[in-house]
């Protein structure tokens, strides 16, 4: 397996040596839809980001490449035992598969292109299975990444902005391949996973079967893109600034960085518009409203009732847990350009955010009798929680080309977004992330 991966890898490589520069394009997308995982059963959130190589041999037929990187958070299976012992496995999936193919593109008046890519190729996959045991977190199983055969299959329309550089909106199909097989566990942080295979050697038998075989992956995904193409002379050299008000529009990924604890960073998506103008002499105010995407996993926040008596019996329970957030973002940048006709700049400013909450809420009840239980309906984990945020923000630009710049910033938010009464817990969750964009200039 891993000489077909090198075989792959130089067969790109020599691709690109040997080719014209005018021919080969490099794109960059992010996108989320809906992805299936059969150790899964309940997904949580799901993007996937992708750096794109083509060379077209003509205006119709190319050579493509996809280099894509996948997340999926969700929840898999679990088990009670008696009326006290719950067990529930989670499961984190990062991917990064590489596949290529044939691309067909068929031109459409108005400077706009449909495509379609065919690929194989190969996917390395490494998860993470948090376990919680009556709500709170017990252990913590990290497998050996595993590589596996993979296609996938893309659907593209361009609208080519200049000679350089264009604008695509794709869908995307990607399965696994192959049948599935035995994970092997790398190590356990915290706890060894709960065994009652003595007591219930079905259920453990069953509980182990779900957790630890690799399984089919799928995803149908819409996505967002900038493709540009090498080669194409520059008409002056590239700057980071030009003139007195520039805008455009923005996508890239981010990793969040809530808090230092274990399993809590994770990964997300975001794209937006950004627009500057001239203050002072090299100094520029930029604005980028955006809509950030990303998984969120707070600590559980566990209620429970019980009642017993020589003649009943009851308990209720509801488990509440954070499983992603959306950001409205505003981020107010000053710009600063170092050199009045220079490629790069930093930037520094403030990031105001309204924030939108995706819980998971698991609920049950035993009873055995006529008996009176809270049911916890008067209870709403919206009222402990940080609706609005603001954070500071340090970056750096750099200019690719006239039209397009790269852009990385690592933002710190200032309050805890889960309140410690509620969630029972005094670690501090914010809205922090270090985020990667590219930009494209459209003045």
């Amino acid at each position: 397996m891993r000489s077909i991966c090198f075989f792959m890898l130089f067969c790109v490589w020599s691709l690109t040596a040997n080719a014209q520069k005018d021919r080969i394009a490099l794109a960059f997308e992010a996108g989320t839809g809906y992805a299936y995982h059969d150790n899964a059963f309940e997904g949580w959130g799901y993007h996937n980001l992708a750096l794109g190589g083509e060379y077209r041999f003509q205006r119709l037929f190319s050579a493509d490449a996809a280099l894509r990187y996948q997340a999926i958070d969700g929840i898999g299976i679990g088990y009670s035992i008696g009326n006290n012992q719950r067990v529930r496995a989670y499961q984190r999936l990062h991917a990064v598969s590489l596949s290529v193919g044939p691309r067909l593109n068929v031109p459409i008046p108005g400077g706009m292109e449909l495509s379609l890519a065919p690929r194989v190729g190969l996917m390395a996959q490494k998860i993470t299975q948090p376990i919680l045991s009556e709500g709170e977190l017990y252990s913590i199983r990290y497998f050996k990444p595993d590589v596996l055969p993979v296609a996938d299959f893309s659907l593209r329309w361009a609208l080519w902005l200049n000679k350089k550089t264009a604008l695509e909106v794709g869908a995307n199909f990607f399965n696994t391949l192959g049948k599935s097989r035995e994970m092997r566990i790398a190590r356990e942080a915290l706890n060894p996973a709960p065994d009652v295979s003595d007591a219930y050697p079905d259920t453990q038998e069953y509980f182990d079967n779900s957790t630890t075989r690799t399984q089919t992956l799928s995803s149908l995904n819409a996505t967002v893109g900038i493709r540009t193409r090498l080669g194409q002379k520059q008409e002056e050299k590239p700057r980071v600034a030009y003139e007195p008000f520039e805008w455009g529009i923005l996508l890239g990924g981010q990793v969040n960085i809530p808090n230092l604890q274990t399993g809590q960073q994770g990964s997300g998506f975001h794209l937006g518009a950004f627009g500057s103008f001239r203050w002072r002499e090299r100094l520029y105010v930029q604005i980028e409203p955006q809509v950030k995407y990303g998984p969120g996993r707070s600590a559980t926040a566990l209620f429970e009732d019980y009642i017993v008596t020589p003649l009943t019996f009851g308990y209720t329970y509801t488990n509440t847990q954070l499983r992603g957030l959306t950001n409205l973002e505003l981020p107010i940048l000053l710009k600063f350009v170092p050199r009045a006709q220079g490629r790069s700049a930093w930037l520094l400013g403030v990031r105001p955010a309204v924030i939108f909450y995706n819980a998971y809420i698991d609920s049950g009840s035993f009873t055995a009798g006529s008996i009176g239980l809270n049911d916890f309906k008067e209870l709403d984990y919206q009222q402990a929680l940080q609706r609005e945020d603001v954070g500071f923000c340090i970056g750096h630009e750099y200019a690719l080309s006239n039209n397009l710049r790269f852009s990385i910033r690592y933002t710190q938010g200032i309050f805890d977004l889960t309140h410690d009464n509620y969630f029972k817990d005094d670690d501090t969750y914010t809205n922090s992330d270090l985020q990667f964009s590219l930009r494209l200039l459209l003045q």
